[in-house]
């Protein structure tokens, strides 16, 4: 795990952004929170890489970055894990070749010079890294399938450059701080900005199981890996089922815990997080696990599950007590994410990532095991609206439309009303649009004119539906769970671990978001998921069924909190952080913006202080805007939208 960053000066003509050790030297700089153990740069003609290391495989100097080859011909920098780099090693030995260092990242390097860009098919890990090829004169550039690892670049007048965070790319002489509209209007929609945009014109974001190759003619950009519903070999027996569900994950969690420093988990007490702490013990990993809570043992939907799960697997388990003062991280939050998020959580995650660090500098987590698997309650809602919309297709094939038309039933005219609703919108925007809408008619509300014009083009459901027909997903519910995946959930499942988890060098690792488990669930039907019998629905089916010889029963039937969902956010906002709220909501630097349309801002939430419906995270979301503008922005030389 480390930062990285890099100059590429294609065209040799580059004023500011020159391929020198000072220019890159300063990024690197910026990125000593991701890898405290070790800083290197390297510099070769027209490129410099840099890499800040979090010393986790080989510990020794070998394994230290940009490691070079070849004498120079190929450098690499890796951010992340390559979970099956021993069995990569094995067959590159067994080609002949020889290794130096004991480091995943040398393995990387070694492939990609047997292989070239096709190397990618061949790992399992969470990865960003850049590869400078001299022999061929191109960098090379990559991010894993789920994006687990984050990489941001810019270009201009031939120089391109990328980093780990935003703010390496800010550390550039001259690098100009302008909002992207556009960007921003994504983020408030998807609780950050997701991939390919960021809240600054001129930076871009590299999309999941997305690699560049750049040289001095051309960018050639690709996906590499699409998960795809119509091509996988289903699984519809149960045994079967449950049977590969627990090798994979056994598997999965085995590779996922080579380590030369000790290692510990997450554990919220509910199913995903639980059966990551088993599958360890079940390879017999003893571990330290970890839990937020808000200290109100009986109010806590996490803390008494975690402390049996615990109990139950004799771990060494940890609780971190996450209260209302703690809104003096909110600063420090910020500055890690060099974004807004509309959302509470980075707070504790913050802290509960400081807390894991000084114990151990691995973990794994539940993460990706509810969007795999149909956890969350839009998937009930949308497999029954997927079968209702089925069924009157039937009907409709069946009978003429006339004779509909004329049938007095209150109810059958509420269905035809409702399927002819949903006609109108395309299958791969079904989704998006009712998950979207609360959002969108909040912020519409609240937008300035101005940027109610520039909003007014961007089609916020365009990433649903772009992901929704790239997996050819043969179902509604089928397709809304790569959306989610690769889309919805970015925030949660990737970004808010990275970023919290970096900023206390803490690496977390994610079973669910390998390649494996994820092409896995994709094989199992919508039936072995979500299951409902007589009126009773099952989330998770086949997970609980998989689960049951591992978990006490009461764990296995438990249903979803989410993370630190316990913790009294909105009443908080109303109360003891009004205050700092409403400073926010007036802040100069939020009026220059020209986002909002100030008055009716503030009056969204006086509303929400009076007891009207007000969605309270996208008010939070706005305070933490007028954050970043504030620590962001340089308001002297003005930074209205344009």
């Amino acid at each position: 795990m480390c930062g990285i960053c890099g100059i590429f000066d294609r065209f040799g003509r580059q004023k500011h952004w020159v391929a020198d050790e000072t220019v890159i030297g300063n990024m690197t700089d910026t990125l000593g929170h991701r890898g405290p153990d070790w800083k290197g740069v390297h510099v070769d003609g027209p490129v410099a890489l840099g890499n800040t290391r979090l010393a986790i495989i080989d510990l020794s100097q070998a394994g230290q970055q940009p490691m070079i080859l070849a004498d120079g011909d190929y450098v690499i920098s890796l951010n992340g894990e390559i979970y099956n780099y021993l069995e990569i090693r094995k067959e590159l030995e067994a080609q002949g070749l020889n290794f130096r260092s004991n480091s995943d990242t040398e393995v990387l390097l070694r492939l990609y010079m047997t292989r070239g860009r096709d190397c990618l098919q061949d790992l399992r890990g969470m990865f960003a890294f850049a590869i400078w090829d001299r022999p061929r004169k191109h960098l090379f550039l990559a991010r894993d399938r789920a994006g687990e690892k984050p990489l941001v670049y810019t270009e201009h007048n031939g120089g391109f450059c990328f980093g780990s965070e935003i703010k390496s790319l800010l550390s550039l002489p001259g690098m100009p701080r302008k909002l992207d509209p556009e960007g921003l209007h994504f983020g408030f929609h998807h609780v950050n900005v997701p991939a390919p945009y960021s809240a600054f014109k001129n930076i871009r974001k590299l999309r999941p199981a997305e690699c560049f190759l750049i040289n001095e003619r051309r960018i050639l950009r690709q996906i590499y890996w699409q998960p795809r519903f119509r091509s996988a070999q289903r699984i519809s027996d149960p045994k079967e089922a449950v049977f590969e569900l627990n090798r994979c994950l056994d598997e999965t969690v085995k590779i996922m815990s080579r380590s030369d420093v000790p290692i510990g988990a997450t554990l919220s007490g509910g199913l995903d997080s639980s059966a990551v702490v088993a599958a360890l013990c079940h390879n017999g990993i003893g571990i330290d696990t970890f839990c937020v809570s808000h200290g109100q043992q009986a109010s806590d939907p996490e803390m008494a599950p975690a402390r049996q799960v615990a109990q139950h697997l004799n771990t060494r388990h940890h609780e971190l007590t996450f209260r209302a003062d703690k809104l003096t991280t909110v600063q420090d939050v910020v500055r890690s994410f060099d974004e807004p998020m509309t959302t509470f959580v980075p707070l504790h995650a913050h802290r509960l990532a400081d807390m894991i660090r000084r114990h151990v500098k691995v973990a794994l987590t539940g993460n990706g095991g509810d969007e795999l698997f149909g956890g969350y309650p839009d998937h009930q809602s949308l497999l029954r609206m997927d079968r209702k919309m089925r069924l009157w297709a039937q009907v409709e094939s069946y009978c003429p439309r006339s004779v509909l038309e004329a049938i007095p039933l209150n109810w059958l005219q509420q269905s035809r009303d409702k399927f002819e609703s949903l006609r109108q919108i395309p299958l791969s925007r079904i989704a998006a649009t009712i998950r979207i809408q609360r959002i969108q008619s909040f912020f519409n509300d609240i937008y300035s004119p101005h940027m109610k014009s520039l909003a007014a083009d961007c089609d916020v459901h365009r990433l649903w539906a772009d992901q929704f027909e790239a997996c050819q997903a043969t179902s509604l519910l089928d397709g809304f769970l790569m959306q989610q995946l690769l889309v919805g959930s970015q925030h949660s499942i990737v970004d808010i671990p990275d970023i919290s988890g970096m900023a206390s060098a803490l690496e977390y690792r994610s079973p669910f978001l390998d390649v494996h488990m994820m092409e896995l669930a994709m094989r199992l039907p919508t039936k072995l998921k979500i299951r409902n019998r007589r009126g009773s629905v099952t989330d998770k089916w086949i997970m609980r069924r998989a689960l049951k010889d591992r978990l006490p029963l009461n764990i296995i039937n438990k249903q979803k909190a989410g993370f630190g969902s316990a913790i009294p956010y909105h009443r908080w906002a109303l109360n003891e952080w009004s205050p700092y709220i409403t400073k926010k909501l007036k802040s100069k630097a939020l009026a220059d913006s020209g986002l909002f349309d100030m008055h009716k801002l503030q009056g969204a939430y006086q509303a929400a202080c009076m007891g009207a419906r007000v969605p309270l995270d996208l008010i939070w979301g706005v305070a933490m805007t007028a954050e970043w503008l504030e620590a962001y922005m340089n308001h002297n030389q003005g930074t209205r939208i344009e």
